[in-house]
């Protein structure tokens, strides 16, 4: 019996501290970052060289995270990193996701590559299924300015509300 709970608590632990430090956007954005966005991902350029995303698809439910992978090229040097929902037919902006700090970014274990990742939690007001766009944007300027978002990769989401 001991052997069950202490195996128990283990688990209990580890979830928690998995949910506590897993790093994540805030959607705590400044007016200045919320008009930064571009209007379409058409008018946000090609990709920026120095950060690749990983692109995947990923199916959501509300309140899941999101996680969002790329690698870096030690040349480049990012202060925050955004994310953006877009539509997937149009590509036109819908709204900020969020953003995170660089420093605040999770490395993964592939030390020799400068893969990172973060998560991101995509919640949405309509009730049916739809599918979005995550865009991944950085910036290079110290916090207080007005960032200009240098446009990294997108990845598909299947957002499913009811399962």
């Amino acid at each position: 019996m001991a052997k069950f709970s202490s195996i128990l608590l283990i688990c209990l632990l580890s979830l928690f501290a998995l949910a506590v430090c897993v790093p994540r956007t805030s959607s705590n954005l400044s007016p200045q970052e919320k008009i930064a966005f571009p209007v379409s991902l058409q008018d946000a350029g090609d990709s920026s060289a120095g950060v690749v995303m990983v692109k995947s698809i990923v199916s959501a439910r509300p309140g899941d995270l999101i996680p969002i992978k790329f690698s870096i090229d030690r040349s480049v040097m990012p202060t925050n990193f955004y994310v953006g929902l877009y539509k997937t037919d149009t590509l036109d902006f819908i709204r900020p996701v969020g953003k995170i700090s660089a420093s605040d970014v999770g490395i993964l274990d592939y030390p020799n590559k400068n893969e990172f990742t973060f998560y991101t939690v995509l919640e949405d007001a309509s009730k049916k299924y739809a599918m979005f766009i995550l865009a991944l944007f950085y910036s290079t300027n110290a916090n207080g300015d007005a960032p200009r978002l240098l446009y990294v990769g997108k990845e598909i989401v299947s957002y499913d509300p009811s399962s």
